[in-house]
């Protein structure tokens, strides 16, 4: 069957209505599809963000427990070192103990030391409360002059009158 020119024509313009209705269809789904991707992105970053600073906040959680771990074995004493430590404490505790049985005799001493000290400075005291010898004798000879230069004023004094 033929169709006609006008047949044809409308048909061309029918097709052609419908082929813009569809491409109308699609541009609205496109559109929306676009709107439904650009909102899954933006949904998608959101989250990625969150994320990111929950992750963050883990961290830095994690940097001061570490730092906190850090301080605590930075002032722990270790077994080795403190064992060596006690041992040491132990000897010079034993080393204290046989110095002391040896020493019984330490009062008495610091007593016999305690009177030498007081012997020594009941002299010392004694020397400085003494004059030396030198000095003794220049206030001597100051004394002879100064009684030499009051005896010529006097004089001089009574014979002036």
């Amino acid at each position: 069957m033929k169709m006609t020119q006008d047949e044809q024509d409308y048909l061309c313009k029918y097709i052609n209505v419908r082929f813009e209705e569809l491409e109308k269809r699609f541009d609205i789904r496109f559109a929306e599809m676009e709107k439904r991707i650009v909102l899954m992105a933006e949904s998608e970053a959101r989250a990625l963000e969150l994320s990111s600073k929950v992750n963050d906040k883990r961290l830095d959680g994690m940097n001061e427990w570490r730092s906190t771990v850090e301080d605590i074995l930075a002032t722990t004493v270790r077994q080795s070192e403190f064992a060596l430590h006690i041992e040491n404490q132990r000897r010079e505790i034993d080393a204290f103990a046989k110095f002391k049985e040896e020493r019984v005799s330490v009062p008495t001493d610091i007593i016999n030391l305690q009177k030498d000290v007081k012997i020594l400075n009941s002299f010392r005291d004694n020397m400085d409360g003494k004059a030396s010898q030198s000095s003794v004798m220049i206030t001597l000879g100051f004394a002879i002059v100064s009684f030499i230069f009051g005896a010529v004023n006097l004089v001089i004094h009574l014979s002036g009158n």
